[in-house]
């Protein structure tokens, strides 16, 4: 599944007078110490139970939680995002490709630096993983992929998006991630009732679904005006959302922290904001040209925000 959705990064990244394939830029990652390095490491690591594996918590999970699978997921994700939104947040080519660029690149510097919980990042986290992503893409670029050109696109979009949250670009993306992050605990709402419910992954599911869905649909909810796309992943995602703020066991999460988990209020937050809204997201939102969102056709195969 994860090489086919690799197989699916077909565009270019236009540099002067050469255009390089967006997948061979991963593919030069990929193929590091770097990028083996992260594949061998997950998300959410706080969530997982000692006693499963990397490889069940992607199983279970899906591959977007495997550090390295997460960034061509990423680009496929900006592609239907910048398409969904369309022209009016991203009027330019080069901001659709600085985008897409910022998909595949954003986590290089995990590979150095490691992988931080979200939210618990200070200042200088950041500033060491930018020199650390920086210092990676200097290594791992090759003359026959453009060199210092593509060194200088990548350290643009580092510096102007993927670091910097308060740019339109680096907000938008900002934005995609929090649609990634929620996709991640609807999953692990879903998987609730899959797993064995006497086993450790049981409560650990139930909690990423409570911290992490609670943590970051309400922001989306205010988005929806400013990001068609967001507005079509909460449609598309309408019931689960409900079902998850209408059932989740609040014992069993309160007792999966032994009583500390400080979210809960957020969650509470949340909830009620969701049931004032939903009703906004029952059918589909038209783009400015009367379409209905791409993703929605599945994306070549792959629809990144179901």
């Amino acid at each position: 599944m994860v090489e086919a959705k690799r197989k699916l990064i077909t565009g270019r990244l236009n540099l002067g007078e050469i255009a390089v394939p967006f997948r061979d830029i991963h593919q030069l990652f990929a193929d590091s110490p770097y990028g083996r390095k992260l594949e061998g490491e997950i998300r959410y690591g706080a969530f997982k139970p000692r006693e499963v594996t990397n490889s069940q918590w992607v199983e279970i999970l899906g591959p977007d939680v495997n550090n390295l699978y997460h960034l061509p997921l990423s680009y496929l994700s900006a592609g239907v995002f910048t398409k969904d939104c369309g022209e009016a947040s991203f009027p330019s080519l080069e901001d659709r490709e600085d985008m897409l660029l910022t998909g595949l690149t954003h986590d290089w510097g995990e590979a150095i630096s490691g992988d931080l919980q979200y939210g618990t990042k200070t200042a200088r986290d950041e500033e060491e993983e930018l020199e650390a992503l920086l210092r990676i893409a200097q290594e791992v670029t090759t003359d026959a992929l453009g060199g210092d050109r593509l060194v200088d696109r990548i350290n643009k979009v580092s510096r102007g998006i993927s670091f910097n949250p308060k740019s339109v670009l680096g907000t938008a993306f900002n934005v995609l991630e929090r649609c990634g992050y929620t996709r991640t605990a609807l999953r692990a709402w879903k998987k609730t009732y899959e797993v064995d419910k006497s086993s450790d992954v049981y409560p650990k599911l139930h909690l990423l679904a409570h911290d992490v869905g609670g943590g970051h649909l309400a922001e989306l909810v205010n988005l929806t005006d400013q990001y068609p796309a967001v507005a079509a992943f909460l449609t598309r995602n309408n019931r689960t959302i409900t079902e998850m703020f209408n059932l989740m066991p609040r014992q069993l999460v309160f007792e999966a922290t032994g009583g500390q988990n400080s979210k809960t209020a957020r969650f509470d937050e949340t909830r009620e904001s969701w049931f004032e809204n939903r009703h906004r997201f029952s059918r589909l939102p038209k783009l400015q040209n009367g379409e209905l969102p791409k993703a929605s056709s599945r994306n070549g195969g792959v629809d990144m925000f179901q």
